[in-house]
């Protein structure tokens, strides 16, 4: 028996209403008046033109020289992903950005019974 205990999140009354009031499909402003999320008009309507540059995050700089290095050279890309969502959205988007470039490119998921968490020897040794 699992020792799980389950809690009901707190809806926000306010920012359900008003996720309703715009047309907010109620599954979607339930869910979100339920996080703490501050300007949730503005959360659904994201675009591109408001994401922070890339830079900003650490070593991408050096990483996508290391990667246009590797391009030019026609060389070849490994990755080494994680199970969860945004690490299997970013290996296929890895591989995909290798396929146009004309690279080769293997692309791991580790199991995370099998290899642990992160980046470990036992992931790099079933590479």
């Amino acid at each position: 028996m699992s020792n799980t205990t389950w809690k009901q999140r707190v809806i926000d009354k306010a920012k359900e209403k008003q996720l309703l009031d715009s047309g907010t499909h109620k599954l979607i402003a339930r869910l979100v008046a339920q996080r703490d999320i501050k300007d949730p008009i503005a959360f659904l309507k994201a675009s591109y033109n408001n994401l922070s540059h890339p830079y900003s995050l650490n070593d991408v700089e050096k990483a996508s020289s290391l990667f246009c290095d590797i391009a030019l050279k026609k060389g070849s890309v490994a990755v080494i992903s994680d199970y969860d969502a945004d690490g299997v959205v970013g290996s296929v988007m890895l591989k995909h950005l290798c396929n146009i470039f004309g690279l080769s490119c293997k692309v791991f998921l580790p199991s995370r019974l099998e290899h642990g968490y992160g980046l470990t020897p036992e992931a790099l040794e079933s590479f």
